[in-house]
């Protein structure tokens, strides 16, 4: 790396998700790394996946996983590998790990482009947890076909507004 004039580098251990096991296994592995590296001269940092992409590789890594609430596109499909933030176990799960990844050394922590609702194959989250927080927005019922029907289609209106509002501030928690 230092042939290639490399001053920063990037260490990618497993998700927040994967099994207490693992998580250990790596921050053990991310201690060691951290001092290598810089003592090496680079500024080192983590590198980590947050909600999920949408397309695991491998499916599930671990019954923790199959726990949380996965994000749900407008037209029910759910992901396999992203979960939606508002799902307190995910997001103190998340939570936990950050912690664990500061307290081995990281001074620098990269979430992932990942940190999104949208690229899955469908746009936001209609998961029970979000489609709850929608309708108490609201103030009445709605589905989402009539979320589909009502917030995206014509011009401005206070369906899409508070759909996207919704969806903003959830990311804007999840950050805090």
């Amino acid at each position: 790396a230092k042939k290639l004039g490399a001053k920063r580098i990037f260490l990618c251990p497993c998700r927040a998700t994967d099994s207490e096991e693992r998580i250990n296994t790596d921050i053990e592995r991310l201690k060691k790394a951290v001092k290598i590296y810089e003592a090496a001269g680079f500024e080192t940092g983590v590198w980590i996946s947050t909600m999920g992409h949408g397309g695991p590789l491998v499916g599930l890594d671990s019954e923790k996983e199959q726990a949380y609430t996965p994000i749900t596109g407008l037209h029910g499909i759910t992901t396999e590998d992203s979960f939606c933030p508002l799902d307190k176990k995910f997001s103190s799960a998340v939570c936990d790990y950050l912690k664990k990844i500061a307290r081995a050394g990281a001074k620098t922590i990269l979430l992932d482009d990942d940190f999104r609702f949208s690229h899955r194959g469908d746009c936001g989250c209609t998961c029970a947890l979000h489609i709850k927080e929608y309708e108490k927005r609201l103030g009445e019922k709605i589905t989402r076909e009539q979320i589909i029907e009502k917030a995206f289609t014509g011009g401005y209106n206070r369906y899409r507004q508070i759909y996207y509002d919704m969806l903003g501030d959830t990311l804007r928690d999840f950050a805090k």
